[in-house]
């Protein structure tokens, strides 16, 4: 047996092949007429569409052979693929490079074989159409025209697949950034409401020229605060529409977590003092972990609104626990809680909900699904727990690595 040598263009022609990503897909009708008619056409037990990778050949369409694969250094289309026309073997049995393979010798009894090589547009053999009986005979010139018009069918269908595989990817990449684009639009509707609003107030209250110099001095200082809120704000947004790219690069760091949360309160000195709540920050000193900086205080700053939206004359605490492989941060407030069919909705895009806050602040909704999204980014998860008139708390989960992982670690 003499097995057939790599084309000269081997590995260009394979990733030809990926190309296509037919290797091992589904039976399909369309391949299966092909064979059947090529068989009728040619008078043949036998007839394959035949694929040859770097170890195998393989079938996308058979009729007479019940298996899918064979070695590729015992396969005929090895050779067939090495052509530019037809290859055909009258009688394998008398052929040197045939008459001992085990195809010939066993199992299917390989006698006559004729395969037309699988051209793809770009010239490259990707296999072959073939037709093989246990006999010797020959093929009339008409049976081999339909052999080769048969080929190119084979072809129109693998191109057909390819178009319709790009044309999937391209509606899902659509379909994604438009998704991306609903997402953000909600995001800034939700997330630049809430200062904007307080700038406004701050200027409406300046332009009534009623307050003392010190009072006009405290609001601006107010003010320069949510200004740096929604810069901040508008970098997270931009952060979170990156992280949705398929190039984006996560980068984790090494922070402490309580001084991030503090930042997050002292942001939000305004509207704690107009709500008269006590936000008390129990975690401990140096408490790290490999996060996203951004994102993590992005998570933080929407649960503390939130809390702050839905809490009045009462307590917001933050506190920490380690619990197995995890760090637990819960955010606890003495608000007005949640039912089970609200929290149920909480991180759906689908099902959007939102509630108006103790002072008839309204949002989107969509804060905290983006931090379910942002939590996922860390391998976290989050948990909500509410009861009506009693509170919520809500508890995100962070995975507590080694510092040799520079994804997360806790002091």
């Amino acid at each position: 047996m003499i097995s057939a040598p790599l084309a000269i263009n081997e590995n260009e022609r394979l990733k030809e092949l990926e190309y296509y990503n037919i290797l091992d897909s589904e039976v399909e009708n369309d391949y299966n007429k092909l064979v059947e008619l090529a068989s009728v056409i040619c008078d043949t037990p036998i007839s394959l569409v035949s694929l040859v990778d770097n170890h195998r050949q393989w079938f996308k369409a058979s009729v007479g052979l019940s298996v899918r694969e064979t070695p590729k250094d015992i396969a005929f289309c090895s050779h067939a693929l090495l052509q530019d026309e037809l290859f055909l073997i009258n009688d394998a049995s008398k052929d040197e490079r045939f008459y001992d393979n085990p195809l010939v010798t066993s199992n299917p009894n390989i006698r006559f074989y004729a395969g037309m090589p699988l051209k793809s547009p770009k010239g490259f053999n990707l296999g072959s159409l073939c037709v093989i009986d246990t006999v010797p005979r020959d093929l009339t010139e008409s049976q081999i025209i339909a052999l080769k018009v048969l080929s190119k069918q084979v072809i129109n269908l693998f191109e057909l697949r390819r178009k319709n595989i790009d044309l999937e990817n391209t509606l899902a990449k659509l379909k994604r950034t438009n998704e991306l684009k609903n997402k953000l639009f909600s995001i800034i509707s939700h997330d630049l409401k809430t200062p904007m609003s307080n700038i406004d107030m701050f200027l409406q209250i300046l332009e009534g020229d009623m307050l003392s110099l010190e009072e006009s001095k405290e609001h601006l200082s107010s003010l320069r605060v949510n200004l740096k809120i929604t810069d901040g704000l508008m970098n997270n947004l931009f952060n979170w529409a990156k992280s949705q790219m398929n190039n984006f690069v996560f980068n984790q760091e090494k922070h402490d977590i309580k001084l991030i949360i503090d930042d997050e309160i002292s942001r939000n000195e305004f509207n704690i003092k107009q709500k008269n709540l006590n936000v008390i920050n129990n975690l401990s000193e140096n408490t790290f972990l490999y996060i996203e900086k951004n994102q993590f205080s992005y998570i933080i700053r929407n649960l503390l609104h939130n809390a702050i939206k839905f809490t009045e004359n009462g307590v917001i605490e933050f506190s920490s626990e380690i619990n197995g492989d995890f760090l637990d941060i819960s955010i606890k407030d003495s608000g007005i809680g949640m039912a089970d069919e609200t929290i149920e909705k909480l991180f759906s895009w689908d099902k959007k909900n939102s509630k108006k806050g103790t002072k008839g602040e309204s949002g989107s909704g969509f804060g905290l699904l983006v931090v379910n999204d942002f939590v996922k980014n860390h391998n976290g998860n989050i948990l909500v727990k509410s009861e009506l008139q009693i509170g919520t708390n809500v508890i995100i989960s962070f995975p507590i690595l080694n510092d040799n992982s520079h994804e997360g670690n806790l002091e």
